[in-house]
This record gives structure tokens, C-alpha cells and sequence, in this order.
């Protein structure tokens, strides 16, 4: 072995390890400052204020009270415009049902609860729980996901 190899193998032996050093002490190092109870971060409101009244909620009262233009809190850019129709935005399409009526999904459905179907011509459909709608507010929570998202009334 000529000189230049000899001195770059015997670099070689000692970089490396001292590399798996440096690995462990500064992992070891992040392990035990990092702090376990550290405060979720807050990614917003998610919580969903019930209407008294939803326990009477038919699927006439729904309809009746959800037609109109809604926007969301969470994002205002995201609008709703539920129509008379059946229509959603004009590409899409909406429905309300519950256990007493035909049901286009085959989960078990809460007593009493009125649900919301949006069918999109680019996206699959979505099913969610209407948890309250009053003339100014809508809080429905995906079924899907579990995600609740909170309207108000958009003029």
C-alpha cells in the first residue's frame, strides 16, 4: 500500500467512529431536552356549540333553514350555496336524510339526527352529522374524518 492510501485508511478508521459519537451524544442529547408534555399546537377552534333545538330538527326544518349561502369560519374562501334545487355551488349536489328516510350510506344512524350529503362532480362524496342549524349558523362534523366545521350565514 503506497502512503497516500495508508494515511487515507487510517483517516477513514477514525472519522467513522467519531461520526457514530457525534451521532449518539447529540441524539442522546435531543432525547433528553426535548420536553414530553410540550403543548399541543393550536391549530384553531374545533369545538362545535350544540343548539338546544337540534333534538327537533326535522328534515323539513333542515332544509328550510340550510338553503342560502354559507361561509365557512375555518376558511372563508370555502362558500357554500345550498339551492332549492338539490343543487351545491351549481356542480354538485346535496341531500338531507336520516334513519327514518332512505339512507345512501350503510352505517348506523343516530335517533333523531338529521345528515347532509354532498355529491361533487370532482371529488367523491361526503357524508357529515348536522350537529346545529339556526337561521344564522350551520356546525356539521364529516363523517369520514370526524372533522367539524362551523358556518355563518354569508349575504
Amino acid at each position: 500500500m503506497n502512503a497516500r492510501a495508508t494515511v487515507f485508511y487510517m483517516y477513514v478508521r477514525l472519522a467513522v467512529p467519531a461520526l457514530i459519537l457525534t451521532g449518539i451524544i447529540f441524539g442522546l442529547y435531543q432525547y433528553t431536552t426535548a420536553s414530553p408534555l410540550a403543548p399541543a399546537p393550536d391549530i384553531g377552534p374545533t369545538e362545535v356549540t350544540i343548539d338546544p333545538t337540534i333534538s327537533t330538527l326535522t328534515i323539513d326544518d333542515a332544509r328550510a333553514r340550510i338553503l342560502g349561502l354559507w361561509r365557512s369560519t375555518s376558511d372563508e374562501k370555502t362558500i357554500h350555496d345550498f339551492r332549492a334545487d338539490g343543487t351545491l355551488n351549481s356542480a354538485s349536489t346535496w341531500i338531507l336524510f336520516s334513519n327514518d328516510t332512505d339512507s345512501p350510506i350503510r352505517v348506523p344512524l343516530e335517533e333523531g339526527t338529521v345528515y347532509l350529503g354532498i355529491n361533487a362532480e370532482t371529488a367523491t362524496e361526503e357524508f357529515a352529522k348536522i350537529v346545529a342549524v339556526t337561521d344564522t349558523a350551520l356546525d356539521i362534523i364529516y363523517l369520514s374524518d370526524g372533522r367539524a366545521e362551523h358556518f355563518t350565514r354569508a349575504e
